[in-house]
């Protein structure tokens, strides 16, 4: 029998401020970010905060910004 670690699909708030692209960011940013409601969800146990790698992802495809216009050389 084996069992799956449930925190496998999770990052530490030090792993998501690190993975971020254009990155790492400080844990002070993610926790604005957090606190301005434009970070992924977040979810706490206790002290400690994990990001769901799933949402982590939806919230940067959220962020896909097309170009304003085509550029013509």
């Amino acid at each position: 029998m084996t069992t799956e670690n449930p925190f496998s699909n999770y990052l530490t708030k030090k792993q998501f401020c690190k993975a971020i692209p254009g990155g790492p960011i400080s844990e002070r940013t993610a926790d604005r970010w957090h606190v301005l409601r434009i970070g992924p969800p977040r979810v706490k146990c206790g002290r400690t905060v994990l990001d769901e790698v799933g949402c982590v992802k939806r919230w940067l495809e959220e962020r896909t910004q097309e170009p304003l216009r085509e550029v013509h050389r």
